[in-house]
């Protein structure tokens, strides 16, 4: 038979059960993405394949040992980021980069009569930026990018020579630019990466020890 009160108590207790499972849901993702959301996730390159370590100790880097998303970046992407100190703010520039077989230096190129070959000459701290983005909504769970901190070096005729070589395989139409009177070539010594993949997922990397 139809009962209006049954039907009514059976809306209730629906909601009453959805809402209770709503609230379960909620506290479950909250509890979740607090856990990740920073990136407070920083786990050392004992072990790439493994990002996650209970005693956190720093190891010696080689490039063997790197996992293969940061290799990939470092030898493909051609562009960066380069940040150097201005002051009391930092000041960026899109640079053309190289990185040695060993993945401990880089390269890049500037005009002598740049703000940030000005900048270098002050403080040769720097840190460098590079990612592999398309710009598409994908980037937010798939784009790798690593930031790179070390100090750069202007390099003079003597000691060129390899940076050079390497520069100019990756970036050969920048020939005539390297070539000018004006143009500095920076060798950068590597000291820490950093990098993000899925978001929020952070290695690091010391080629300090």
């Amino acid at each position: 038979m139809y009962s209006p009160y049954l039907t009514t108590q059976g809306i209730k207790q629906s909601c009453i059960l959805n809402i209770f499972c709503y609230y379960k849901a909620y506290s479950f993702f909250i509890t979740r993405n607090s856990r990740f959301r920073s990136e407070d996730r920083i786990a050392l390159a004992k072990n790439p394949s493994s990002p996650q370590h209970g005693d956190m100790q720093p190891t010696m880097v080689t490039s063997d040992n790197l996992p293969n998303i940061l290799r990939d970046l470092c030898r493909n992407q051609p562009l960066a980021v380069l940040a150097t100190a201005a002051g009391s703010a930092p000041y960026a520039n899109l640079v053309a980069v190289a990185f040695a077989i060993d993945l401990r230096h880089l390269f890049f190129a500037t005009s002598r009569t740049t703000r940030k070959w000005h900048n270098l000459s002050s403080n040769p701290q720097i840190s460098l930026l590079i990612d592999n983005r398309s710009n598409q909504v994908a980037d937010f769970n798939k784009a790798a990018a690593a930031t790179i901190l070390g100090k750069a070096q202007e390099l003079n005729e003597g000691n060129r020579e390899e940076g050079q070589k390497l520069y100019l395989a990756k970036h050969p139409h920048l020939s005539e630019f390297l070539a000018a009177p004006d143009c500095a070539l920076f060798q950068v010594r590597i000291e820490q990466i950093y990098l993000v993949t899925h978001f929020q997922e952070v290695m690091q990397f010391d080629f300090s020890l």
